[in-house]
This record gives C-alpha cells, structure tokens and sequence, in this order.
C-alpha cells in the first residue's frame, strides 16, 4: 500500500514542491519503518527471507518515485541556455530579417516534457510493479 501510494506524486503537479517532497520522503521512512520492523521481529538467519526480498524491492519502488520527482524538478526549472548561434539571430532580428524564439517558450518546452515523464511514470511504475509482484509470487508459491 505504501508503493502504491508513492505514486500519488505523479498525479500531484510539477509545481508543487512541498507536497511531492512530503509525500516523498514520507513514504520512503515509512518503508524504513517497516523494514527494520520486520526484521526485529523475526529470527536471525544467514540467508535471504521472502519477506526481505519484498521489502527490499517496495522500498526500491518508493525511492524509485523520489528520485523521478527529483527528476521531474530539475527538469521542468530548466533554463534555456542561450547559444552563440541564437545571439546572432537575435542581432539579424533587430534588423528585421528573422523571427527568433524567446527563451520563454524553451522553459515552457522543458515544463512539457517534466509532465510528459510523468504521465510515462504513472503507467510504468505501476506495470513494473504488477509484473514484480507476479514473479515473487509465482516463484515462492511454486518453489
């Protein structure tokens, strides 16, 4: 439930910083929580348990979602940086010879392409992690 909620943060727009980095970094320490929990209650054994491959691999999943939002952010704050070859169009345009593009319509490019990842993360963290979960139980049911 914890994965799954993890992936709010793609829903939550870009803008929204405070609340993809609380919903975030909430997320990954309640993994902790419940990771050390578990192995607390459990007994000492010199090799892998089912249950740390499973919360091994949420908690991958949850920090997964950090790091996308991590991603995200860069992204879409990128700034357009302003080439040498850009510098003599904007020269030829005060001539009247060329249209040039602002650099505002570069940092709208870099805010679509920041909700692009995402809508691309919104189907592919939760196919991965359907795919995981059929894998990890079909294997431990079966072997």
């Amino acid at each position: 439930m914890i994965v799954v909620l993890s992936w709010v943060s793609f829903w939550v727009d870009i803008d929204a910083v405070p609340a993809r980095i609380s919903l975030g970094v909430l997320t990954v320490l309640t993994m902790t929580t419940q990771s050390s929990g578990t192995r607390l209650s459990l007994p000492m054994v010199s090799y892998v348990k089912a249950i740390d491959v499973w919360m091994a691999t949420c908690m991958l999943f949850v920090f997964a979602s950090l790091l996308e939002f991590a991603y995200v952010n860069v992204l879409s704050r990128r700034k357009h940086v302003v080439k040498k070859s850009e510098k003599l169009e904007e020269i030829s345009l005060k001539n009247g010879e060329q249209k040039v593009t602002p650099a505002s319509a570069h940092l709208t490019d870099s805010k679509k392409q920041a909700r692009r990842v995402d809508k691309i993360s919104r189907v592919v963290c939760p196919l991965f992690f359907v795919i995981f979960n059929l894998v990890y139980w079909l294997y431990y049911i079966y072997a």
